[in-house]
């Protein structure tokens, strides 16, 4: 079972992926890290030497809730499928843990499943996203992170804005049904070439969805529920919303936290967010791999 790990990093901090580069060599797998364009990449470099980790030359700006999040995945599957051909495809971020020894973590990506949460039919909360028309991958037009100084328009974001005005003009494509879900999954090589065939060929739906709200969760789910795939779907990522009032989701960071959550629920395979300073995580990681 050969396995594409890739891990969103934008943190400056590479323990969190130093973490996963050990937990999967232990298994046929490679880690594909994608550092986002807006932070430094010099904190990863200390991974160069680590002979199952790749970081990714295609840089995106992450911004939360934009399309760059679903180009930043395509991507990353494009490249690593220039390496090799890999069975499985995971796309997770650095802030994130297995639950899993090694060995089972090979026996539950080997089964006929599709990891990933997808839901339907949905509220018109989860319509609205799709059929209102938002853009969020700029400094100027995201909601999160940047002082007023630093929203700036930039000549490609105007390009970006263009297109917008004309899919507004021509409308979204009609859906038959919206699937939603998780933005963090656990793909076979099967569903990835669905989705990737499907992304290229169909410009108004990657379109449609580019100028919608947090697509991550819904245009990879629609590409597979519109689909002939037969594969079972269950849930990839364990995250806690409700634990602390004041940070959403919960951090985790001590030992006897993490220990619950995999007893708890033996049918996940990662959990997200942990804390990248805490060691008790790395002795989490170590348990696992024991």
């Amino acid at each position: 079972m050969r396995v594409a790990v890739i891990c969103l990093a934008y943190l400056g901090n590479p323990s969190g992926a130093s973490l996963l580069s050990k937990y999967f060599s232990h298994l046929d797998a490679h880690l594909f890290l994608h550092v986002d364009a807006k932070v430094s990449a010099a904190p990863y470099e200390c991974l160069n030497g680590a002979p199952n980790v790749t970081q990714l030359p295609d840089r995106h700006e992450i911004f939360w809730g934009g399309f760059n999040t679903v180009q930043a995945a395509v991507s990353a599957i494009e490249f690593a499928q220039t390496m090799t051909d890999f069975d499985m495809f995971i796309f997770t971020t650095e802030d994130s843990v297995p639950l899993l020894s090694p060995a089972e973590m090979d026996s539950r990506l080997s089964m006929d499943i599709d990891w990933i949460a997808i839901h339907a039919p949905n509220p018109p909360w989860v319509w609205e996203r799709y059929e209102r028309f938002f853009f969020f991958d700029s400094r100027a037009t995201s909601f999160r992170y940047f002082e007023a100084g630093e929203r700036f328009i930039t000549e490609q974001d105007l390009r970006r804005l263009d297109r917008m005005r004309r899919r507004m003009a021509e409308g979204k494509i009609q859906l038959p049904e919206l699937y939603h879900g998780s933005g963090w999954w656990a793909l076979s090589r099967e569903t990835i070439h669905t989705i990737l065939e499907r992304y290229h060929a169909d410009g108004g739906l990657r379109e449609s969805f580019e100028f919608s709200a947090i697509p991550e969760e819904q245009y990879f789910h629609t590409i597979i529920g519109l689909s002939n795939i037969k594969r079972t779907n269950k849930y990839f990522m364990y995250v806690d919303w409700e634990r602390d009032p004041t940070v959403k989701p919960y951090v985790f960071s001590q030992l006897s936290e993490l220990q619950i959550v995999r007893d708890e629920n033996p049918e996940l395979l990662f959990v997200r967010k942990i804390d990248l300073q805490s060691e008790e995580v790395e002795v989490f990681v170590d348990e696992l791999l024991r």
